[in-house]
């Protein structure tokens, strides 16, 4: 079968690879249908190898050569003999992260964060950029008939945006300033908006994000940084010239996480307004 296997720093192939074999009992074997391309994929190309290694995986085994692809949903095809929780002809959406369940964090349900934890699609054996894909059971979410392949391929990210707005402590009627309008900012606007935050600030100097963001017409306010200090309009429009409540960085840029810093308001407890932005 065909798989889109990263080999090294830009040098990224559509490679003829074994189908999968037999599956162990808690596994899942899918037909990827929609596949993001998320920015730590590019970073892994132009960069890498960062998540990838040469080495084996303490956990799954896998090493360079490696297929990529760890925001995808798919089709089940057959599942291990102990699988309960999905069945052949479903959809299903892929949670990527992974990771032994007898270790500290195993056994506190947290296995992603163990040392020996594993990502499909850059630590795992297998991933969404591929005609087939073995995954763990637990890894497999069933879709709901009113959501799309396509938008299947979104949970994972959606994900991403949810947990930075549920670790950053808002509430109905806060704001927030969330720089960077890319795929995983977009989902942090949009997950902020769900929670009830009142003043939703968006700093992104891409033209076409920004549009993008006013099109959805949620009530975000839009600011270019290359034209406007956005720390300063912040403080200007927040009660008491106060700041922002929340800062949520999503550009992996440095003067971005600055204006975070600078835009944010002091925490609730009297600590520097750096220390709550870096808790944020």
């Amino acid at each position: 079968m065909k798989a889109v296997r990263f080999h090294g720093k830009h040098d990224l192939r559509i490679d003829d690879v074994e189908e999968p074999g037999e599956l162990s009992p808690d596994q899942v074997l899918v037909r990827p249908t929609f596949c993001g391309i998320c920015g730590t994929d590019l970073h892994e190309y132009d960069h890498g190898p960062t998540w990838t290694s040469a080495e084996s995986n303490p956990y799954s085994g896998a090493a360079l050569p490696q297929i990529l692809g760890h925001e995808f949903s798919g089709e089940v095809l057959a599942v291990g003999n102990a699988v309960t929780s999905v069945s052949p002809g479903d959809r299903v959406s892929i949670q990527p992260q992974m990771g032994p369940r007898e270790d500290y964090f195993g056994r506190r349900n947290l296995p992603f964060l163990g040392p020996n934890a594993s990502v499909v699609g850059l630590s795992w054996p297998w991933g969404g950029m591929a005609e087939k894909a073995i995954i763990q059971e637990s890894n497999a979410v069933v879709l709901p008939s009113d959501i799309t392949d396509q938008q299947g391929a979104l949970v994972e990210p959606a994900a991403v945006g949810v947990h930075a707005v549920d670790r950053s402590g808002v509430k109905p009627g806060d704001s927030i300033l969330i720089t960077g309008a890319g795929t995983i900012g977009a989902m942090a606007v949009l997950a902020a908006r769900a929670s009830g935050v009142t003043n939703i600030f968006v700093s992104e100097p891409n033209a076409h994000r920004r549009e993008r963001l006013q099109r959805m017409d949620i009530g975000v306010t839009v600011l270019d940084p290359l034209s406007t200090d956005v720390a300063a309009h912040i403080r200007s429009t927040t009660l008491e010239g106060i700041g922002a409540d929340a800062a949520i960085e999503c550009s992996g840029n440095g003067r971005a996480f600055s204006t975070c810093v600078d835009a944010v308001r002091v925490p609730r407890r009297g600590r520097s307004s750096r220390a709550d932005a870096r808790k944020d």
